[in-house]
């Protein structure tokens, strides 16, 4: 969107199945500017302005509705993150915040407040449906005039002696020469860098899990996403009752195929679109379940609507991968690894991709912890690294983060 926006180069973008199909389809769709950085930070606040934008445009209505978040802390320690985080916050100065030792009750009406310490408050946060985001952006790229083809597989690429890829192979026998490549493919990217460029992109496939209750009188759109970092649970209001997602630490029931994957064993078929796993273990979410229906008592008198099992991309080290990949193959980027952050900050890492090829400056900011270059290749090349790594990295998404820690 952004290279066709703000420059002259012919943009095509190469889908082998139908936009959507990928995890975006079952994405939660949660919104947030809050980050571990003030980069993240940044194109988070890029990524939901230009969501609103999309919403007040009648032609591509993508569900935006303002929730407003609570970051909530039932414990000492966990208070101490929520005060680091709203200080990371006013680093940025734009994003609007309030930290409550004592949660006004007509905030969140279900939600029991004898629990909590304090929260964070973000009251520019929302939800969005994925699927129509999606679509919503493929618009404003086909407005500025990039070509989009689904149902086109790249099957090789074709390299000058200096390694840059002069043209995609498509379907096995046609080319489309190119100045840049961008892969960002989800699961797929670091196996087409991989097969094709021998170039190691270090990430994972880890699933996610979350469940989505039975109708509960008086829910709407209004009330804020709850993220309750004791539990490592969300819950976000969603038509009509409430969606629960837990970041179980440790990571478990990994779907056998799942695993084969990360083992390189198998390939991501190309048939592996709008999956999801077959065996849905609620042992996955037993403890983020039990602390949602003890922060929302109201979930207890309720059944579970239905659960979602599905594949998600996490990068080695928890941070995402956007950048040129280096010298092997100079003129590739790549944007993946987004661990569960694809919605939040899709648009927004597009801008930064932009900016790499086109010389220009939309979020101003310094991403160089997102430098695909920051990785050892012969560590990345490690598929047992990659997916430890990786699977740390997913059970602290929701733990306590000191400063300048690394995952082990």
């Amino acid at each position: 969107m952004h290279i066709a926006e703000n420059s002259n180069k012919s943009v095509v973008v190469l889908e082998q199945n139908t936009l959507t199909s990928g995890s975006t389809w079952h994405a939660a769709g949660l919104i947030t500017t809050s980050g571990e950085s003030e980069g993240m930070m940044k194109i988070k606040e890029y990524t939901r302005n230009v969501y609103k934008t999309f919403n007040e445009d009648n032609t591509s209505l993508v569900g935006w509705a303002n929730t407003g978040s609570l970051m909530i802390a039932r414990t000492p320690e966990l208070w101490a993150q929520v005060l680091r985080a709203g200080f990371l916050l006013r680093q940025v100065k734009t994003i609007p915040y309030e930290i409550y030792h004592n949660i006004p009750p007509d905030l969140h009406p279900f939600l029991d407040m004898s629990q909590v310490l304090g929260a964070l408050y973000l009251p520019d946060d929302g939800i969005v449906n994925p699927a129509d985001v999606c679509l919503a952006v493929a618009r404003r790229a086909r407005e500025a005039g990039a070509l989009i083809l689904e149902h086109i597989e790249v099957t090789n690429f074709v390299r000058s002696s200096e390694g840059s890829i002069e043209s995609v192979v498509v379907d096995r026998e046609h080319e489309i020469e190119c100045g840049h490549v961008v892969l960002a493919c989800g699961q797929w990217t670091s196996q087409l860098a991989r097969k094709h460029l021998s170039v190691h992109i270090p990430t994972a496939i880890v699933p996610h899990q979350y469940a989505i209750f039975d109708k509960i009188s008086g829910v709407d759109n209004k009330l804020p996403v709850i993220r309750d970092y004791a539990s490592r649970t969300y819950i976000k209001p969603e038509v009509g009752s409430f969606a629960v997602g837990t970041f179980e630490a440790p990571h478990c029931e990994m779907p056998p195929i799942c695993k084969s994957r990360n083992d390189r064993d198998v390939p991501v078929p190309r048939d592996a679109a709008n999956e999801l796993y077959d065996n849905v273990p609620m042992e996955k979410q037993a403890g983020g379940l039990e602390a949602a229906m003890t922060l929302i008592p109201k979930l207890g008198e309720v059944g579970l609507k239905t659960c979602i099992h599905g594949p998600d991309t996490h990068s080695a080290d928890h941070c995402p991968i956007v950048g040129f990949v280096g010298d092997a193959v100079p003129n590739l980027l790549v944007g993946t690894g987004f661990n569960s952050q694809g919605i939040q900050a899709g648009v927004g890492i597009g801008a930064v991709l932009s900016d790499l090829i086109c010389d220009t400056v939309t979020i101003d900011e310094d991403f160089s912890s997102m430098d695909p270059r920051r990785f050892c290749p012969d560590i990345s090349a490690d598929a047992t690294w990659c997916t430890e790594r990786a699977l740390e990295g997913y059970a602290e998404t929701y733990g306590i983060h000191h400063p300048n820690v690394e995952v082990n």
